[in-house]
Order: C-alpha cells, then structure tokens, then sequence
C-alpha cells in the first residue's frame, strides 16, 4: 500500500508500506536497515533515486516508512517506475512497480476537468464499480463533490465504509517519563469498520538516549487505550550515561477492533532511571485501515 502528500505548498512524500518475511515464508519481527531504490526499468539499470532507513520496526511482518523526507524525491512521474529493496544488505526480488498513487504528482495543479472541453470520456455505466476514496494524511476528513446537469438518471451510493487513514503529529514540549507507571504520550480517536477490517497501527518517536546509570531502559507501548489492549511493546536499553543524544523508535502493529470509535495511544515508561532522563521529544501515529 502507498500513500501520498502531493500539496504544491509542502514536499512530495510516499508513505510506502509492506511486508517482510524470512526464506520459510515466515512473517518477520525485527527492526532492519532497508535501503530504497527508485528505477525506470524492472531489472538493471541505475538508481534514479535513493534513500537508506537504518531502523525500520518490522512486526508480523509489516514495515511502513515515509519515502522522500530524507533525499527529495526529484523524479518527474511521468512513465513506469520499479522500487527496488534493499533489507539488511539482502536484495529483494522482483522490484515492484509503484502504483498510480505516486504519478498523482504530476496533477498537482488539476484541481477540476470540464467535460464540455474533452473530446472522449469514460461513461459511468460502463464501469461495473466506481470508488471514490479521499485519502487525507492530516486528519480524517474530506468532502466530495460530484456536480452538473444531468438529463436523465439516477446517483446511488451503495455504500461507504471505513476512514481509511489517519496521521497524527507530536512536537510540543518533551515529556518527562515515570520510573514506574506508564505516561501516555499523545493519543487519537479512530472510527473502525469493524467485522473484516484491521487496523495497521505505526508510530515513530524521537527519545533522548541519556541514561545516567547503568542498567536504564525504556519501555514503549502501543495501546488501544479505550478498553485497554496492549498491541504490542518494546524495551529500549538507555546506552548514554552522560549527554543527551536522539534516539528514534518504531512500533507497529496489527489490530482487529469492533466497529465503533477507539482511542488510539502510545505510552511508555523509565526503568531505573531519574525523572530528568529519557524524555520523549517528538513523533508521529498512524492509523491505516486496511478492508476485505
């Protein structure tokens, strides 16, 4: 699954989403280095584009990164592209061929299309299905319009489910951890679908890594914090005892929730370590909904 931010005021990202398994076929959990290559061609060739993750946090299997934040992506969209993965040193293969998501860049001006002024078009009864999916990266929100005179005929909306995606941000003041109980760092309401539906929670956070004694950690949790499911958690040895230095964590994992609206958080914990250590300084959870 790829997503997109494709806003003439801000950069061209892809959210570029997937799954990683063993030679057995066995789902992996581990955190990799993945280097991601951009080709005009499924096989040889040079790279038009580049950019190495070192820590990506795979679980089950699944790995969701955002492309484009660390080298810009400069490629114009405008024939058929091959992304090629780089795990660990290992080289994936096939590449696989980016979808039409990405190639929504080069419409980043084509806010509305006048029928009257095309000489061809697409009948909307000659398709079997026709889907319209907002996909806002910000909040989970979008109006559609479908306007104009008709002559004749009938618009029906046979259904609409699920929010599909949601991203939220945290850059205010660090937050100081307990030694003991969990403090929740920030946290998002979600609408899930319900029966056929589960939810890809990720989160990405920036801690700072003093320790000041030997033997500190840190615990971080990924919660469905409306009924209290702990999705998954990870321990994180604190190595500098002595200057605050960055370190970026990843969580992701799979949920299975009712339908209904749920509270989605992270919180996380010090082990053996003052209040004035491991603060938690920024990141960013995101929800994607994924349907039968």
């Amino acid at each position: 699954m790829t997503t997109v931010s494709a806003d003439p005021a801000i950069s061209k990202y892809i959210n570029y989403q997937g799954k990683i398994t063993d030679s057995t076929g066995v789902a992996v959990n581990d955190t990799v280095s993945i280097i991601f290559r951009i080709y005009d061609t499924p096989t040889l060739g040079s790279p038009l584009w580049t950019e190495t993750h070192p820590e990506v946090g795979v679980t089950r299997g699944l790995f969701d990164v955002i492309l484009g934040k660390i080298t810009p992506l400069d490629i114009p969209f405008d024939t058929s592209y091959f992304m090629e993965l780089i795990v660990d040193g290992e080289v994936l293969s096939p590449r696989v061929e980016l979808n039409a998501v990405p190639y929504a860049f080069r419409a980043l001006y084509a806010d509305s299309v006048n029928l009257d002024t095309l000489s061809n078009y697409v009948r909307l009864d000659d398709l079997p299905d026709l889907f319209i999916w907002n996909q806002d990266t910000i909040l989970q929100a979008g109006n559609f319009r479908i306007s104009g005179v008709a002559r004749a005929g009938t618009l029906e909306v046979a259904e609409i489910r699920g929010q599909g995606y949601a991203a939220f941000e945290y850059s205010s003041d660090p937050k100081y951890m307990n030694d003991t109980l969990f403090t929740t760092l920030f946290s998002a309401p979600y609408e899930a679908y319900g029966f056929g539906s589960a939810i890809m929670v990720s989160f990405t956070g920036t801690f700072d890594d003093r320790a000041n004694k030997r033997g500190a950690a840190m615990e971080i949790q990924l919660v469905r914090s409306s009924d209290g499911t702990v999705l998954t958690s990870q321990r994180e040895v604190l190595a500098n005892r002595e200057l605050y230095t960055d370190r970026v964590v990843s969580l992701t994992a799979l949920d299975f929730p009712p339908a209904g609206v749920h509270i989605y958080a992270v919180r996380a914990r010090m082990i053996h370590t003052p209040l004035n250590a491991g603060r938690f300084l920024a990141g960013n959870l995101k929800l994607v909904e994924i349907k039968d």
